[in-house]
């Protein structure tokens, strides 16, 4: 198995569990409870792990410009014109004020996204944020001091949470709080015989099933969690609960060892993370209506029967996707191979 081959398997399954829980509107849903708890640091966990430290702040800036701002401006604009075509007047209404998609597109948290119907957006400009606090963290280049500055700034961001004086523009204060996973990421990357030890002892089944039933109890008795909405219940508990689903996760991940399904919805998880609201909003006025034969305008968006019709639907993007990365690949390796001539 390649290096990172469970890595788009944990991101697979983690932008699943991300459509799932968009999919569920009862906010008091074991499942959606469950899923919350860890989804969202789960993402956070995997970009500290995947993260290299560049050798000037101006490269850095440079690359999460095209990893994360780009897309979430290409995401924001296929939002609004979607939005637009199919509520005409209720985003005229929305958009009284002309500065008003501006401040949206600007201030970019969940509760202004949310009026363009792609509130999962917010996570792109608040990973930009951690990204780049990390990146000073990181040039310490001591593993036990990026653990302990990450978690106080982590709880600091917690603190903040209580302010409401102070704006959340691009989510900072989620930003902050997520530095706490995203180092941990980081850190067990550069500290391989820490994370295979982790690896090994939670490997055993039964070290797994009871690490999962001690997890299920700290996320009942902590209840609903929502980063979007800096919801936390107990701080602690969320951070021991969600880091003990990621490791459960990573293990589960390594052992399916290889899933070509999984590793392509991995590598199309930014993709998946900026349409599938969108797709699930276009689903449920044209193609459930079809199937279920309903008034397109009156679809109960939470009905069981349709669960696997909206994950279907998000998924299909990826089949396109994959053919135009083909596509520009191969122009790509072409013209390599024309330079190499010459």
């Amino acid at each position: 198995m390649k290096r990172l081959d469970w890595v788009d398997i944990l991101k697979g399954i983690g932008i699943l569990y991300v459509l799932i829980g968009h999919i569920i509107i009862n906010e008091n849903s074991l499942l959606k409870v469950y899923i919350y708890s860890f989804h969202m640091p789960l993402f956070f966990f995997i970009s500290g792990y995947l993260f290299k430290v560049n050798s000037t702040y101006l490269s850095h800036i440079k690359k999460r410009l095209k990893t994360l701002l780009i897309p979430y401006t290409t995401f924001f604009i296929f939002s609004y014109i979607v939005t637009r075509i199919l509520f005409k007047l209720s985003l005229l209404e929305t958009l009284v004020n002309k500065y008003e998609l501006i401040k949206i597109f600007v201030v970019a948290n969940g509760f202004e996204l949310n009026k363009i119907n792609n509130t999962p957006l917010w996570f792109l400009p608040c990973l930009f944020i951690t990204e780049n606090v990390f990146f000073l963290i990181s040039k310490t280049k001591k593993l036990r001091l990026i653990f302990i500055l990450s978690l106080l700034i982590s709880i600091a961001g917690y603190i903040l949470t209580f302010k409401n004086n102070i704006s959340n523009i691009w989510s900072f204060k989620t930003a902050l709080i997520s530095l706490f996973f995203y180092g941990i990421g980081y850190i067990l990357k550069n500290n391989e015989i820490l994370f295979s030890k982790i690896v090994k002892f939670i490997s055993n089944k039964y070290i797994l099933l009871l690490l999962f039933i001690f997890n299920m109890y700290i996320i009942l008795l902590n209840g609903r969690i929502d980063m979007n909405s800096s919801y936390y219940s107990n701080y602690f508990l969320f951070l021991l609960s969600a880091l003990i689903s990621i490791l459960i996760y990573i293990v589960i991940s390594i052992k399916i060892n290889h899933s070509d399904l999984l590793q392509l919805i991995g590598k199309s998880s930014l993709l998946l993370l900026g349409t599938h609201l969108i797709i699930f909003l276009l689903t449920s006025k044209y193609t459930v209506p079809i199937i279920y034969k309903k008034d397109r305008f009156n679809i109960a968006y939470d009905e069981s029967s349709i669960f696997f019709i909206y994950i279907v639907s998000a998924l299909i993007i990826i089949v396109p996707y994959k053919n135009i990365l083909n596509y520009f690949s191969k122009i790509a390796h072409k013209n390599s191979l024309k330079n190499t001539k010459v």
